[in-house]
């Protein structure tokens, strides 16, 4: 297994995130590299560009066939990319993209500041906001936009994208504020409904929501009829998500 580190400027995102996609859909490199915007790559030490992480997996042979050929593209005249230093890429993601157990969850403080699981919510506020996005590169820009938008005068949102196939990026819009302060708070509540008020205008919705913006219950004899018959005992999405059932699953 090999992670590739590559960066590229503010100005270049749409073409790389083009690119991203031309090699996801040809087979080049699989769907599991991940995109983050300059907030969220200072986790990795890469200031002021985007980072993006290239992971090829598989036979050895294959595996450095493929990853020559990406290095070649990268240099090639015109390539939005520049390789980042390997520290950009260091051993806690290789270990968490070979699924090696981390029982410290180190990449995960690394993210947080520090924060462990259990204590993100007292040391540090947080809301997320995960919506899914078409896999193209004028679409990634607007949403960069639409955050941007969003946030205001308030901190920029760090914004970690995931592939997931040739056509559909999700996208992790992370929000942190001091939990003790209620003004910092608001305004991180205020950008969140802006977000979804955003996204939702714009057609794209989250795949998860949170406590304060539910998805609708269903609301078509279809799509109700597509859930009991997935679903007929009502085991997913309880609670809150949970909207009428038709009188008689199949």
């Amino acid at each position: 297994m090999a992670v590739l580190p590559l960066t590229f400027p503010v100005e270049r995102l749409t073409a790389a995130v083009d690119v991203l996609r031309e090699w996801t859909a040809g087979h080049l490199v699989p769907a599991t590299t991940k995109i983050y915007d300059p907030v969220a790559a200072r986790t990795y030490g890469v200031r002021d560009r985007y980072l993006a992480h290239v992971c090829l997996a598989g036979d050895p042979e294959v595996t450095d066939a493929l990853a020559r050929i990406v290095g070649d593209r990268v240099r090639a005249p015109g390539s939005p990319f520049e390789h980042a230093p390997p520290e950009a890429a260091d051993a806690d993601v290789h270990a968490a993209y070979a699924g090696w157990p981390d029982p410290a969850d180190t990449l995960f403080r690394r993210k947080t500041g520090g924060c462990c699981a259990r204590c993100l919510d007292r040391e540090r506020g947080l809301l997320m906001f995960l919506p899914l996005v078409p896999f193209r590169g004028t679409a990634v820009a607007e949403v960069a936009g639409l955050v941007r938008g969003a946030a205001g005068d308030a901190a920029a949102p760090g914004i970690t994208m995931n592939v997931l196939d040739a056509d559909t990026v999700d996208h992790v819009v992370t929000i942190g504020f001091a939990p003790g302060d209620p003004v910092a708070a608001r305004r991180a509540h205020r950008t969140l409904d802006g977000l979804h008020t955003a996204f939702a205008a714009r057609g794209w919705l989250p795949y998860r929501p949170d406590v304060d913006h539910p998805l609708p219950a269903p609301h078509s004899v279809l799509h109700r009829r597509l859930r009991d018959a997935l679903d007929p005992h009502g085991v997913f999405a309880r609670g809150r998500f949970e909207g009428p059932r038709s009188p008689a699953a199949p």
